[in-house]
């Protein structure tokens, strides 16, 4: 079911972060790869999760900021395109 197909199901479902934080896991992938990503895509991603999971477990939101942490060490130290 599409993300459309469950909105219009009238039900309270919170689908926001995981579909963000699907987009940073392909964003993250994108920049491994060697493909052009936007500048600050993967810091923008990370502030959109933390700021709309203001009621998860601090310790997933803890993993979330470690793992855009990860992204930037990463890409810092690898030349673009190198795998």
């Amino acid at each position: 079911m599409t993300e459309a197909g469950v909105r219009s199901e009238g039900r309270d479902v919170k689908i926001q972060v995981p579909r963000l934080f699907l987009e940073l896991q392909i964003v993250r992938m994108k920049g491994i790869l060697g493909m052009p990503v936007e500048r600050g895509a993967v810091d923008f991603l990370v502030g959109r999760i933390l700021s709309l999971s203001i009621d998860e477990d601090p310790l997933l939101l803890d993993l979330v900021t470690a793992y855009g942490r990860q992204h930037s060490r990463d890409s810092n130290q690898r030349p673009m395109g190198a795998l």
